[in-house]
C-alpha cells in the first residue's frame, strides 16, 4: 500500500497562480548596475569586454508562504562576469555585488529580496579572460 500526500494551494479565490519568469526584470537590474548589456545564457564570441551573462538555474514556489492574496517564488540565477584582467573582473564583480546583494523593490514591487549566495573565481581559456560566477537568489511576489 502506498501513501500519498496531496497539497492543494488555493489563492485569490479559486484562481490558479502560475509562476512568472523574471528574466527581463533581472536583466534590467543587472544592466542598471553595470551600465552594460547582459547576455542571456551565453556570451557571443564577438562580445566586447567586460561582458555579463545570466541564466536561470532553478525556479520554485514557496507553497507555505502567503502574502495576502499572493505567493512567493524563488528564482536562482547564475551571473557571470568576464574581463581580460583579473583586477577588472574583480572590480566589476564588486560593483555588481554592491548593487545586487540585499536589493529590494519594497512593498510596491514584485522583487521582494535579492541575495548573492556564492561567488567563485575562474579563467576561461577559450576567451582568454578571467571570470567570476555569482549565485543570486531572487524572491518574487507572484501576483
Amino acid at each position: 500500500m502506498h501513501s500519498f500526500e496531496l497539497v492543494v494551494l488555493v489563492l485569490n479565490g479559486n484562481r490558479h497562480m502560475a509562476l512568472t519568469l523574471i528574466h527581463d526584470k533581472f536583466k534590467v537590474l543587472i544592466d542598471g548596475i553595470t551600465g552594460g548589456d547582459a547576455y542571456p545564457v551565453f556570451i557571443p564570441e564577438e562580445a566586447s569586454f567586460p561582458a555579463y551573462m545570466y541564466s536561470l538555474e532553478t525556479l520554485s514556489r514557496d507553497i507555505e508562504s502567503n502574502l495576502r492574496d499572493t505567493t512567493v517564488s524563488a528564482h536562482v540565477f547564475g551571473v557571470h562576469v568576464v574581463d581580460k584582467t583579473f583586477a577588472g573582473c574583480h572590480d566589476r564583480t564588486q560593483k555588481l555585488l554592491d548593487g545586487l546583494d540585499q536589493y529590494t523593490e519594497g512593498s510596491s514591487g514584485s522583487l521582494l529580496l535579492v541575495l548573492v549566495e556564492d561567488a567563485q573565481d575562474g579563467f576561461d581559456p577559450d576567451l582568454d579572460a578571467y571570470t567570476k560566477t555569482l549565485v543570486v537568489s531572487v524572491r518574487v511576489k507572484e501576483i
